[in-house]
């Protein structure tokens, strides 16, 4: 006769005969603790969401937490170790020891090298927190406490259970402890066999935004981050193709679009450029942002968890480098969309030099020259870009004057580093012996050029209170 892994207490045997007129027998069996065999643990326990839908741990005494949701730090519950025999029993302060004065160190590694696993243990001075796995960067953080790169965790067991408690697991994907692939911890001691436990980690909540570039982009675009200033620069375009996508990510970067609770507003920002209203297509979001839908009540052409940006323009841009900005309420981290901005075609022109802007009424008022620039949408000088000679006119607007241009001085050659320099010279008209009380005469030059936008600049002319001649 047998027992297989007996648990320790009294057990009663009763021995009988074929022959009822026999009195039975009985005899008392006791189990006692066996020698430290292996390592265990107490049996998952059960979970529940609560009322913000987070996923929570029954915890007691009598089970170890296993299921988590997924964050760039998942706090685990206080694992109890305990050092059993080999039926099944934690042998407590029986533990077998090499030693009547020896102590057992029980280890812990991730068997997943993927995964981070921190222990923080901020009473520890000389080493607040340590982590085994995956440690690329050679440092971590966890709650800001700044971690050590170690081969394994160890706890001092007593009285044959060791209390892992402060451990964390840095940003983890999502598994299933019962997957091949899935997260299991490695616990080990010398003289007994180790223990696998598996972890379960499910969808988190929102944390992150994701950008998924398109594989098309509307002209003038050269590559998926350059594209040429226009008075309307299309960054993307109703296109599938040329759609901008943002997932949302929980803390371990896993994609949560099947589990978002609700939909979200996804905000687009530029700092240095200006974006033309409604991102995600007209009629569709709002004028500054996009919204995500749900799971089950999305519109044709939308996903759970993905906001599409449609129509990301910028007006006439400068250029130079831009950073496009996605943010949303609840969000802890933005994503970015870098794009360069080259120098466009030529459709107006621009006064980059004017000296002097204010002038003394005088008989003749020699004006300072102008420089004047070709530009594209955005404003900026298309320098050796300019594809062709130009013939700029200036004209002049105002109060009572002559715009002296008899020597042709209105009309200058715009050559190929498309600025040009105009000498202008205004004459002073027919005498008026009362300046009916107006201190200044504004005189608005404009320059011109046909298929080119005029630029003007105005002047401002102090009466000449001296006497007429």
């Amino acid at each position: 006769m047998h027992l297989a892994r007996p648990a320790v207490g009294n057990y009663e045997l009763t021995f009988t005969a074929k022959d009822p007129t026999f009195e039975p027998a009985k005899a008392i069996v006791t189990v006692e603790h066996g020698r430290s065999h292996h390592l265990g643990l107490p049996n998952p326990c059960d979970t529940y969401l609560d009322a913000n839908k987070d996923l929570q741990c029954v915890s007691n005494s009598t089970c170890s937490c296993n299921d988590y949701m997924a964050a760039t730090e998942v706090a685990l519950n206080t694992l109890a170790v305990h050092v059993m025999d080999a039926g099944v029993n934690p042998v407590y302060e029986l533990d077998t020891l090499p030693c009547s004065n020896c102590t057992r160190e029980v280890f812990l590694k991730a068997e997943m090298s993927s995964v981070i696993l921190c222990k923080l243990n901020v009473s520890n001075t000389l080493s607040p927190c340590e982590c085994v796995g995956n440690m690329t960067s050679g440092e971590r953080q966890v709650s800001s406490t700044s971690c050590t790169s170690v081969d394994t965790l160890s706890v001092t067991s007593v009285d044959g259970v060791a209390r892992f408690e402060g451990l964390y697991m840095l940003t983890p994907t999502i598994s299933s402890e019962y997957s091949p692939d899935g997260y299991k911890l490695m616990f080990s001691s010398p003289g007994v066999l180790d223990l696998s436990f598996g972890m379960k980690i499910s969808p988190g909540k929102g944390y992150a935004l994701e950008v998924i570039m398109p594989t098309a982009f509307p002209a003038p675009a050269i590559s998926k981050d350059t594209f040429r200033s226009a008075t309307t620069t299309w960054i993307t375009n109703p296109l599938d193709s040329a759609t901008l996508k943002l997932n949302i990510l929980d803390g371990g970067g896993n994609f949560i679009g099947g589990t978002e609770p609700s939909g979200r507003l996804i905000y687009v920002t530029c700092d240095t450029a200006e974006l033309a209203p409604n991102p995600q297509g007209v009629g569709v979001g709002g004028s500054k942002y996009a919204v995500t839908c749900m799971p089950g009540n999305c519109a044709t052409g939308e996903e759970p968890g993905v906001a599409k940006f449609r129509n990301i323009k910028l007006l006439s841009a400068v250029a130079g480098s831009h950073v496009i900005k996605f943010s949303g309420p609840g969000l802890s981290v933005e994503a970015t969309y870098t794009v360069s901005v080259l120098i466009g075609d030529a459709v107006g022109l621009r006064v980059v030099e004017f000296a002097q802007t204010e002038y003394e009424a005088v008989k003749m008022v020699a004006l300072s020259p102008p420089k004047v620039a070709v530009v594209d949408a955005g404003g900026n000088l298309v320098g050796d870009l300019n594809s062709m000679t130009r013939l700029i006119k200036v004209v002049i607007s105002g109060p009572r004057h002559t715009f002296d241009v008899a020597d042709g001085q209105d009309e200058a050659i715009n050559s190929i580093t498309c600025e040009q320099t105009h000498h202008v010279l205004y004459e002073r008209g027919v005498h008026e012996p009362q300046h009916d009380n107006r201190q200044h005469k504004h005189l608005v030059k404009c320059f011109c050029f046909p298929r080119l936008l005029k630029h003007s600049v105005v002047h401002r002319l102090d009466p000449d209170l001296g006497p007429e001649i």
